[in-house]
C-alpha cells in the first residue's frame, strides 16, 4: 500500500500537476495502547479454566441427582413390600430421597405422617440355616456348645440319639 502511494505521488510529480501532498499520518495509531498478546492469553484461559470448572461441576451435580434417582428406584420396590402404602406416597417420598433422606426414612416419615405406619409391616418369614431336613431346630441349637450347661449338652446328646443322628454302636 505503501509502494503505491510513493508511485503515485512519483508519477504525479513527472506529470507536472504541481505539488506533491506528502502523507499525514496520524497520531492516532501511536495514541492507543499496545496490545499485550500474552495477557490477553493468560486472561482466556483463565476464563476458559472458569467455564470449564463451572461446567464440570455442573456434569458431577447432575451426575449425583441422577445416581440418587437411580438408586430411589431400585430400593423403593423393597420399601413397598414392607410398606405396601407407600406406593400411593411415591412423588413424596422421591421428593425427601432427592433431599437427602434414605428410602427407607423417607418411606417411614410420609406414612407416619400420613397416619398409614401404625404396624401393617409385612412380616418376612425366618428360614433356619442349614439343608432341607425336616427336623424341627431345638432350643440347644440356637446355643454354641460352650454357651450350654452340663445339663442343656446331656439333654442335646440324647434328643440327637433319638433322631437317630448319633448311635452308641
Amino acid at each position: 500500500m505503501a509502494e503505491d502511494t510513493n508511485n503515485l505521488q512519483e508519477n504525479e510529480v513527472q506529470e507536472g500537476k504541481g505539488e506533491v501532498e506528502t502523507p499525514v499520518e496520524t497520531e492516532e495509531k501511536e495514541e492507543t495502547p499496545k496490545k499485550d498478546p500474552i495477557g490477553n492469553r493468560v486472561k482466556n484461559l483463565a476464563d476458559k479454566a472458569k467455564i470449564a470448572e463451572e461446567e464440570k461441576n455442573q456434569a458431577l451435580a447432575e451426575k449425583e441427582e441422577l445416581e440418587r434417582e437411580r438408586d430411589f428406584y431400585q430400593s423403593f420396590s423393597e420399601a413397598v413390600s414392607i410398606y405396601p402404602e407407600a406406593k400411593d406416597y411415591q412423588q413424596e417420598i422421591k421428593e425427601k430421597v432427592m433431599s437427602g433422606y434414605t428410602v427407607e426414612d423417607a418411606t417411614i416419615s410420609m406414612l407416619a405422617k400420613e397416619g398409614k405406619l401404625g404396624g401393617q409391616t409385612v412380616e418376612t418369614p425366618s428360614h433356619t440355616i442349614g439343608g432341607s431336613a425336616s427336623t424341627p431346630p431345638t432350643n440347644s441349637e440356637n446355643k454354641s456348645v460352650s454357651e450350654m450347661s452340663l445339663n442343656e449338652k446331656r439333654e442335646a446328646l440324647i434328643e440327637a440319639e433319638a433322631r437317630g443322628d448319633l448311635s452308641l454302636s
